[in-house]
């Protein structure tokens, strides 16, 4: 049992390794990412529910999450380059703003760190509720400007953290959270 959580982070993985090879087939490819976004919210609520959180863990599942989020760019240029062409410059900051929080963290808490706070879980709603109607509806790019958004604000909340707060847990909920104020 204190094996599960983890198990489904590395469903996650196989599913999205399954995605390369139905991308072809819209109905099963989005049926596997959608899968893989369940699983990336299953894994923590399973793991939170019966007390099997662990450091790996956590570091498993934002592992599961980079590869998550490096397919699904891949998936959109693969789907629709044009489209996709609009957002590189922001992404591609957004991309190395998580590197640099990530190397940064590092070396000040010499371990990797990557905080779940509220905006990075809404970020990951947002992605894994927008990613899906952008393949299938070929949405137009004004409605994914709100995820870089928020993406962004994501990152540099972390980058704040990372820079004016001495916080080592990764269950951090963010700035603005009711239970960290004091902190």
């Amino acid at each position: 049992m204190n094996k599960i959580a983890n198990l489904i982070t590395f469903s996650r993985i196989i599913f999205i390794l399954l995605m390369f090879f139905t991308k072809n087939n819209t109905l099963i490819f989005i049926s596997l990412y959608i899968i893989a976004c369940f699983t990336d919210i299953a894994d923590g609520y399973i793991a939170r529910k019966y007390s099997l959180t662990s450091s790996f863990g956590q570091k498993f599942d934002s592992f599961a999450d980079m590869i998550l989020f490096g397919s699904t760019l891949y998936f959109m240029f693969y789907f629709s380059p044009e489209k996709a062409k609009n957002f590189l410059i922001p992404i591609t900051v957004i991309f190395f703003i998580r590197i640099f929080n990530m190397v940064y963290a590092g070396f000040k808490f010499k371990k990797f760190l990557v905080y779940h706070t509220y905006l990075n879980k809404f970020t990951g709603i947002l992605y894994g509720v927008l990613f899906p109607f952008f393949i299938i509806f070929k949405l137009s790019p004004f409605f994914v400007w709100p995820l870089i958004i928020v993406a962004f604000t994501a990152s540099s909340e972390e980058s704040f953290i990372l820079f004016f707060r001495n916080i080592k847990d990764a269950d951090y909920k963010g700035l603005l959270s009711e239970k960290n104020r004091k902190l």
